[in-house]
């Protein structure tokens, strides 16, 4: 009874964000460790943290990222996603 209870206030939704998260790792896309990944960037000076959120200390390189082509990463971010 506590399971289905539990994948009814939420459960459901942390088990499809995991799914998500391994399908991206396995695709290559996303690193395996975000928090690793996040905190190197702001070592890099590429995010800052804000709480407990991170933002793109640079507009353009930001507005880069987002007009690249979905299924064409950097070279970069396939190695850092991949823990080369």
């Amino acid at each position: 009874m506590g399971l289905a209870v539990g994948l009814v206030f939420g459960g459901a939704a942390c088990l499809q964000h995991y799914r998500v998260r391994a399908s991206l790792v396995r695709a290559k896309v996303a690193p395996r460790r975000y928090g690793q990944f996040l905190e190197a960037m702001t070592e890099r000076l590429l995010l800052r943290r804000s709480g407990s959120a991170y933002l793109f200390v640079h507009r353009l390189f930001r507005d880069y990222l987002a007009d690249l082509a979905p299924d064409q990463p950097p070279a970069a971010i396939r190695a850092a996603a991949v823990g080369r």
